[in-house]
């Protein structure tokens, strides 16, 4: 990559509620929720846009029951995002962290339309706790590159 490419103009294009459960059925201690996220990243360099569909689950980890389920989109314009990408058009390389600030927003708008969804509810004192996005990303671009590379049975 250039050593020309300084800072990284990003707009938001798109925050969308794709889905949203909660089983007012089940209300476990709050001890025994546990909480599993998963994604899906893909990206237009020809259209300049990155977009996050991030998913929650929290499950009651006694009984494996889910309690709440959430779905959200969120599309950032990143302004000549084909300069971004490696020459083999494998990867992707945004400067300055800047898919990890990305992520961070969509996992916060995430957060936030699960808050919006659950007030009102006898679960509106469950939340997505604050998270590092660094380490989240990380983690779930490792979890769907192994499922990629999963063989079949």
């Amino acid at each position: 990559m250039s050593s020309e490419k300084q800072g990284l103009k990003t707009g938001i294009l798109n925050i969308q509620d794709l889905g949203f459960q909660v089983n007012i059925f089940e209300e476990p201690n709050t001890d025994d929720i546990a909480i599993g996220y998963d994604m899906n990243l893909s990206f237009n360099e020809i259209e300049n846009w990155i977009q996050f569909i991030i998913e929650v689950e929290f499950v009651n980890s006694k009984n494996q029951v889910r309690i709440i389920y959430s779905t959200v989109l969120s599309k950032f314009f990143v302004e000549n995002l084909n300069q971004y990408f490696t020459e083999d058009n494998e990867a992707i390389q945004l400067p300055h962290q800047g898919l990890e600030t990305l992520f961070g927003l969509a996992f916060t708008h995430t957060r936030a339309i699960l808050a919006k969804n659950l007030a009102g509810t006898s679960h509106s004192h469950l939340y997505i706790p604050i998270i590092n996005p660094t380490i989240l990303l990380n983690s779930l671009l490792k979890q769907a590159t192994d499922r990629i590379m999963e063989k079949p049975k």
